[in-house]
């Protein structure tokens, strides 16, 4: 697979899992990429994760810009408030 072509799919990955309402929990970064682990609310208090694998460059570039931009608006709404 093409390098463009596994950072479209990672990137898809990414997309589709905070769409779906997972928030990032953790980040661990390896020699092999970067192990991310997504988790959100199941209900009755329960939190259910899926662990991901991140090996392409620009899509582990790209979940650090998707964070540092909820980072600034998290903080552009508490400035309102």
């Amino acid at each position: 697979m093409s390098a463009w072509h596994e950072y479209v799919k990672e990137k898809q990955w990414i997309d589709d899992l905070l769409s779906g309402g997972y928030t990032v929990a953790e980040v661990a970064e390896t020699l092999d990429g970067d192990v991310v682990r997504f988790a959100r609310d199941a209900g009755s208090g329960k939190r259910e994760t899926l662990e991901v694998m991140l090996r392409n460059a620009d899509a582990r570039k790209y979940l650090g810009a998707v964070l540092i931009g909820r980072l600034r608006e998290n903080r552009a709404a508490a400035d309102v408030t």
